[in-house]
């Protein structure tokens, strides 16, 4: 049964302070059997309302390029094999939808909902992409050395292992991580990604 993100609306309208928000599901596409990668993102977009779902056939740059990567580097096929999610699942309930990059405080709020998720899912993989998935993950793993040391921009490439499941972080895709890693640059990173898939351990 395909995991869903709507379970949390309690919790997150209660983040929001009492008042309305909006949960775009997870994609029914993937998820199809063992979760290999829980790919986490920063914060649904405006084109979620339209689609309702956390998805890269989303019709935006920022999943445009999420879906090139991936078809590049593992084939659609493999989709079956992921979960999309995001540090914060949910956004204000608006007649006109916009972007909201998530707080500090918001992120901080969120991370039951995301350790949630992980412990439940199981994957073997966690790919955080951009600065806001990581700084969540430092604050959901406070004790990993590695992670707290880690800064994308010095480290990208690199695998952490001193955590309960192997995490890789990587840019966000939208047009402003573009600006620091280009199309080229994600490219390569991406592609080491998928070898990690073989070599991280099972989880305990």
């Amino acid at each position: 049964m395909p995991f869903k993100l709507r379970k949390y609306k309690n919790a997150c309208i209660k983040l929001n302070g009492g008042n309305p928000i909006f949960i775009p599901e997870s994609d029914p596409k993937n998820g199809k059997g063992k979760i290999n990668i829980m790919f986490i993102n920063e914060r649904p977009g405006p084109k979620t309302r339209g689609t309702d779902l956390v998805c890269f056939d989303n019709p935006d740059p920022t999943a445009r390029l999420f879906k090139y990567l991936f078809e590049k580097t593992f084939g659609l096929e493999y989709r079956r094999h992921i979960f999309i999610t995001n540090a914060v699942i949910w956004v204000p309930d608006e007649a006109k939808p916009r972007n909201y990059k998530p707080t500090s405080k918001e992120l901080r709020d969120s991370l039951p909902i995301l350790k949630n998720q992980i412990e439940t899912i199981k994957p073997k993989l966690i790919v955080s992409l951009g600065n806001s998935a990581l700084y969540s993950l430092k604050k959901l793993y406070p004790e990993s050395q590695k992670l707290q040391g880690y800064k994308l921009t010095n480290d990208i490439g690199k695998v952490i292992t001193d955590t309960p499941i192997s995490i890789y972080p990587a840019f966000h895709t939208s047009s402003l991580g573009q600006v620091t890693r280009n199309k080229k640059q994600q490219e390569k990173d991406w592609l080491k990604m998928r070898g990690l898939i073989t070599t991280t351990p099972s989880n305990p």
